[in-house]
């Protein structure tokens, strides 16, 4: 009997212990203590094979693999996030040069921050090297001032939350 206490005792330190590592409403967790946080008018969105092509279509795949993590929705744009998989930090410095860069800053080891647009489509990606792994944020719009505004280099990387 004391060691069904003991265990039933051990389970629930444990678990007071742990962190969460489950979305929630207002954030998506990329790694154990590092998240992406959602705006009130986004929603998570199963991923489809209609969404897996888009968001295929935004990058030069033959140069890295980058699994579509998750996808997210809001009325004036769609936002993807991928976790790229062997891939080096130059390589993805280099995954966009099927497109003319509108805009492109780096500081040649941690992030690369791009836009572009294509035909009526504007393009923002992100990659940002972490400890943990690599993140690769694509957002895609019609809307010109969202893409300027919206998802500017400060913006995008402000709403990545590291919790030390």
């Amino acid at each position: 009997m004391k060691k069904i206490f003991f265990y039933a005792w051990l389970v629930l330190i444990c678990a007071s212990c742990s962190t969460t590592t489950a979305d929630s409403a207002d954030q998506i967790v990329l790694f154990n203590n590092i998240s992406f946080s959602l705006t009130p008018d986004e929603t998570v969105q199963e991923i489809s094979d209609s969404l897996k092509t888009d968001y295929l279509a935004t990058f030069d795949n033959k140069i890295a693999t980058i699994p579509l993590f998750r996808s997210v929705q809001h009325t004036d744009y769609q936002l993807y996030i991928g976790l790229p998989f062997q891939a080096s930090f130059e390589k993805l410095q280099n995954i966009h040069s099927i497109h003319s860069l509108k805009e492109n800053k780096t500081d040649g080891n941690s992030y690369v921050y791009q836009q572009y647009q294509t035909n009526e489509t504007y393009i923002t990606t992100l990659v940002r090297k972490e400890k943990q792994g690599t993140i690769y944020i694509v957002t895609s719009t019609s809307d010109e001032t969202i893409a300027k505004n919206t998802f500017t280099y400060e913006k995008l990387n402000q709403r990545i939350l590291i919790k030390e």
